[in-house]
């Protein structure tokens, strides 16, 4: 009888709190030249996108993954998942197609080109899109929050209407959501 309430409960807190051992979000970001994971790219240059792995900060969790691509065009790209393992660290965004048979990986399926992306960011001026384009440098920076994880991008010092600003995007990723 004892054995039969602790599993009754444990599928009960399962239910109510998502509870899992497993990490559900994940982040990544790394110099393509060493590939160590890093938190934070504080970079002079606006423009990192060849330099940085997978172009940009990512986050993920269990459906999918989001990057924010390191240049002026402020996209979000997305990553598309058949299972609901974290792959960024393993697969790197670009999983080959052997893996993704063999092993079940996620691909890149969305082609952002000039597009903004899933929920990118682009000024808009009163006649025309302005593009994020930084005039003071980008900062990249990926990272843990409550029941969750993010990605960010800043650039600094956007041209916009005779002025300069500065623009943050910023993905959160929360366990156990399709959000």
């Amino acid at each position: 009888m004892k054995h039969s309430i602790l599993i009754a409960a444990s599928a009960a807190a399962t239910l109510f709190f998502g509870a899992s051992s497993a990490a559900q979000t994940a982040t990544s970001l790394f110099w393509r030249s060493d590939s160590l994971q890093i938190k934070e790219i504080i970079s002079e240059q606006a423009v990192q996108y060849t330099f940085v792995g997978h172009h940009g900060p990512a986050v993920e969790n269990s459906h999918c993954a989001l990057r924010i691509y390191f240049n002026d065009s402020g996209a979000i790209d997305v990553y598309s998942k058949s299972g609901k393992q974290m792959e960024l660290e393993k697969y790197l965004w670009y999983p080959t197609e052997a893996q993704q048979a063999e092993e079940g990986a996620g691909c890149d399926e969305y082609l952002v080109g000039r597009t903004v992306g899933l929920g990118g960011i682009a000024l808009w001026d009163g006649n025309e899109e302005v593009k994020l384009k930084a005039t003071k440098g980008r900062t990249a920076r990926v990272g843990e929050i409550r029941g969750g994880s993010f990605a960010e991008m800043i650039a600094y010092g956007v041209p916009y209407k005779g002025d300069l600003v500065d623009i943050s995007i910023r993905v959160e990723m929360k366990d156990n959501s399709r959000v």
